[in-house]
């Protein structure tokens, strides 16, 4: 079976938590976005995919916090999401500005709140998780 994995990264911004959400190059006709994640190569575990994907899709070192799960794409990839914190990177503002553009044309901070109404409908269940997650542990 496929895997890929990928980090919910999460910034707080006056207080209110954001999360990065990237738009695929490759996508253009659809205005969805999603998390940065990628292919889990062989021998590989699917958090250092997560870590190595984020950092070269948007310029982003994250912190990873805690396992989220995994879902299924309608093509039967597994997609696992781990939760994290920007470690370093390079933000403009609210945008990640190191992007790897082959992959990623924009990435962007939005509020954790309504953010799931932006992703994939695969990947909403997983940033529901982050949100309940944040809300919970009540992480600033």
């Amino acid at each position: 079976m496929e895997e890929s994995a990928g980090c919910i990264i999460i910034k707080h911004f006056n207080g209110v938590p954001h999360v990065l959400l990237a738009h695929a190059a490759r996508n253009w006709r659809i205005k969805l976005m999603g998390f940065p994640k990628g292919h889990v190569d062989k021998g590989e575990t699917p958090e250092k995919t997560a870590v190595r994907e984020t950092k070269e899709e948007v310029g982003i070192v994250p912190d990873i916090i805690d396992y989220l799960g995994s879902v299924k794409t309608k093509k039967g990839k597994k997609v696992h999401a781990y939760l994290a914190f920007v470690k370093s990177g390079k933000l403009d503002g609210k945008k990640a500005i190191d992007l790897h553009k082959d992959e990623i044309d924009y990435a962007k901070f939005f509020p954790l709140e309504n953010a799931d109404q932006l992703a994939y409908t695969y990947q909403r269940p997983l940033i529901q998780k982050a949100k309940e997650y944040v809300d919970r542990e009540k992480i600033n």
